[in-house]
């Protein structure tokens, strides 16, 4: 892994340095903060270990947890210890068992131990000479100085110490709640981490002469390690000249096609590629079936699509799809589909940027090319994250910025009656909506499909009848004989 990139330094997390707009500045210090438990100890020992790795000299000076504690954790995770020094300063350290100072000590102890400290401090570093340091943690140094004006004057003589020397440091402190935040005003750069309904984010509030990915981002400390998920940034938005109108008879117009020609010519053509669509309906009227029709027809003509399952199994979809005889599992078996499922009971702690990664690393690997969310509704309902249908809004125009074909899937609540399309915030997501509807003529239910929406060219303004069969979905002719068909009741034009 690449440590050094220009003057920035990798902090061995892809996610981190996305959001750090390259990684650390060398001889810049920095500050990760949070409450207990969060995992700023872990956070700069990954960024210490992999300095290590990569051959640079690295140094940890242990001020509050037990080293003991600190080496489990590079055992635990599997980080490289052997090449990192440690001097242990802590209470339970050498540096406090050979002082008599440490005792029940007043204000004014506590200042002559903070500057013996600060001395011990600086003899490590000029012992072990690092290009990485990491100080853990600057709480205690506050605690014994007794004082702001004290502790200002002391960690701004130990920052100013260390960039002379062009080290790259890292603080860490227990998070703050005053807003006169002593150490968020000398260092260079600050991440913040919470950890809330079990739920871990990370936030940059600072970082002179950098850009970074302002907002908080997910992250994870799991047994096989620390990973960084970045939400996807509001500049991602896709360019609008490309969903501008086109005329489906030019030749620079590329759509998918459904492999049924009555629907091909219902939605003007297929479906432009790079927009997105939703195809909405009821419970059990085919919106699934209709969609993965759509894929695996651009599967047969060599496209690469990877369908995301929210809301059933796969072995459900891969039935249906053979009772209807669509070469799902044949498309599979060729490695040109690939069936994600994500369900509620097996990822109760998702958030938006884990699910936005997942598919961001699907198109990386696989240079996939149509994307399927089924459905919307499953999306609402598994994502642990505030204003997640805003959160999927942006994943819908990233993914164009990288010419994908996203088709989505929504329920709505009615069978028949008032016609409902989806949510106002849903809408705004679509380029393209196809609506499924129920209407019951003679005591009978039929089905019909009709294109309500489509950016970027014309397409039939009618209703026609489709059925799912065992050969396949078959749609009928434009159902011209009957109005008021969006009510689900419709009569006979007389």
């Amino acid at each position: 892994m690449v440590l050094f990139m220009g003057e920035r330094l990798s902090t061995g997390m892809e996610g981190l340095d996305e959001i750090l707009d390259g990684g650390l500045i060398r001889d810049n210090c920095f500050l990760i903060s949070g409450s207990a438990g969060t995992g700023k100890t872990i956070f700069g020992s990954f960024i210490l270990s992999n300095a290590s790795e990569n051959g640079y000299n690295t140094l940890l000076i242990n001020l509050d947890e037990d080293l003991k504690v600190t080496k489990k954790n590079f055992e635990n995770f599997s980080l490289n210890e052997e090449d990192v020094n440690f001097s242990d300063l802590s209470p339970t350290g050498r540096f406090f068992e050979k002082s008599d100072m440490y005792q029940q000590f007043g204000e004014t102890d506590g200042t002559e131990i903070s500057s013996q400290l600060n001395k011990k401090i600086k003899e490590s570093i000029e012992k072990h000479n690092p290009d990485l340091l990491l100080l853990d943690s600057a709480t205690l140094i506050e605690s014994l100085c007794g004082n702001k004006y004290r502790f200002r004057r002391q960690i701004l003589s130990l920052i100013s110490y260390i960039k002379n020397k062009e080290i790259c440091t890292i603080l860490t402190a227990q998070a703050s709640t005053s807003q006169d935040n002593i150490l968020e005003f000398l260092v260079d750069g600050v991440i913040k981490l919470r950890f809330q309904n079990d739920i871990r984010k990370l936030s940059v509030t600072k970082y002179r002469n950098s850009d970074f990915k302002p907002g908080w981002h997910t992250y994870t400390i799991q047994n096989d390690g620390l990973n960084v998920y970045p939400q996807i940034s509001k500049k991602h938005s896709p360019n609008q000249s490309k969903n501008t109108y086109k005329d489906p008879t030019d030749s620079e117009y590329e759509t998918l096609s459904f492999g049924i020609p009555e629907l091909d010519k219902l939605t003007g053509g297929g479906i432009g590629k790079t927009t997105s669509t939703i195809i909405t309906g009821s419970s059990g009227i085919g919106k699934t079936t209709l969609n993965t029709q759509l894929l695996t027809e651009a599967a047969q003509k060599g496209e690469k699509a990877t369908i995301i399952l929210l809301e059933e199994h796969p072995e459900t979809l891969l039935q249906r799809t053979k009772q209807t005889n669509i070469p799902l599992k044949q498309m599979i078996e060729q490695n040109k589909i690939t069936l994600k499922p994500i369900l509620p009971h097996e990822n109760q702690d998702l958030t938006a940027d884990i699910f936005a990664h997942t598919i961001k690393k699907d198109i990386k690997e696989n240079n996939t090319q149509n994307i399927m969310i089924d459905g919307i509704n499953g999306y609402q309902h598994i994502i642990q994250d505030d204003k997640n249908l805003q959160q999927l809004i942006k994943l819908v125009n990233y993914l164009k910025t990288k010419n994908t074909t996203i088709t989505l899937t929504n329920a709505t609540k009615k069978l028949t009656g008032d016609l409902e399309i989806t949510e106002k915030q849903v809408t705004n997501i679509a380029d393209n909506i196809i609506l499924l509807r129920y209407i019951e003529t003679d005591g009978e239910l039929k089905r019909t499909c009709a294109v309500i929406k489509k950016r970027t060219s014309d397409f039939e303004k009618t209703l026609r009848e489709y059925k799912i069969t065992k050969n396949g979905i078959k749609v009928g002719k434009p159902l011209k004989n009957l109005k008021g068909t969006l009510t689900g009741i419709p009569e006979k034009n007389r």
